[in-house]
């Protein structure tokens, strides 16, 4: 299968040879050819069929023929439209045999796989917390033992594609409130298909005054919210899974600390977050006289 060039025009024609090219059957069998250039010819044997991939005017055809002398009208397999890779070809893709391009898809690169002209399938990541994996716990800090101040899950990429660079931020949401706070993030350097890690995120540090500080903060807290790749840099097979609701309560964070929640609560009511100086210098003592112990 070679491409024939005429008159500035590249065309795909089928040429016999029996000895490895030393002698070739006269005559030639157009197996693709219009106005446009056709090029790059790629041969495979699927199904007792012969199945040509080859590129015209930018966009990836597949032909078919049983007997290699009358060939299918060529389908364009790609969706881009003047945006492939310069690569396409045949390869394996999970447990099938196909034609497999890449393109531009939304400003990011894709890539994509065909068994067959009318079934594509995209070769995308798909990152995904690990359902039942999350759970608060403590770095044993000797200062304040037992204060919950990571927040600990799995996440995967589940895609058949690897995944770039993207960010992970935890939100915080109140009782009663729809509004949510953000409370911290971390930038994963990114994700191989089929990968799966244990990400751990500080909510606060357990010094004294970060501790006066997540005190207050996290009053009347109902849930911690994991946002994936909330921007959408990263284009997914599925774009649903990047976010889960973890349902806690003061005492899940501050086990040791639990009673002093209303007492905050009711020292706070009524005062702007710049007013809080006097609550704090009061929880700072207590925790003091806890350190102490």
């Amino acid at each position: 299968m070679l491409e024939s060039i005429t008159k500035d025009n590249g065309d795909i024609g089928f040429f016999l040879t029996l000895d490895s090219g030393g002698s070739w059957a006269p005559g030639v069998v157009d197996v693709a050819s219009s106005d446009y250039d056709e090029r790059m010819p790629a041969l495979c044997i699927r199904d007792e069929k012969f199945v040509l991939s080859f590129e015209r005017g930018y966009d990836v055809y597949v032909t078919e023929s049983p007997d290699l002398e009358t060939w299918t009208e060529p389908k364009r397999v790609n969706s881009a439209g003047g945006d492939i890779y310069p690569y396409y070809g045949f390869s394996d893709f999970g447990n099938d045999y196909g034609m497999i391009w890449g393109e531009i898809y939304k400003g990011k690169p894709v890539i994509k796989f065909s068994e067959d002209s009318a079934d594509v399938r995209e070769g995308l990541p798909d990152i995904l917390i690990v359902e039942n994996s999350v759970n608060l716990c403590n770095n044993n800090s000797l200062i304040l033992k037992k204060t919950n101040n990571i927040l600990s899950f799995e996440i995967e990429n589940a895609g058949s594609a690897d995944a770039g660079d993207f960010i992970i931020e935890i939100y915080m949401r109140r009782k009663n409130e729809n509004e949510i706070t953000p409370i911290a993030f971390k930038e994963i350097y990114g994700l191989k298909s089929g990968e799966r890690v244990r990400v751990n995120i500080t909510l606060f540090d357990t010094n004294l005054k970060d501790m006066v500080k997540a005190l207050i903060l996290f009053v009347r807290v109902d849930s911690l919210i994991i946002k994936m790749d909330s921007s959408n840099e990263i284009y997914e097979d599925n774009e649903s899974n990047n976010e889960l609701v973890l349902k806690v309560n003061y005492s899940s964070i501050f086990p040791r600390f639990s009673w002093l929640e209303n007492a905050i609560n009711n020292l706070l009511n009524g005062k702007k977050e710049g007013e809080y100086r006097d609550a704090e210098q009061l929880i700072a003592q207590v925790l003091s006289e806890y350190i102490s112990e």
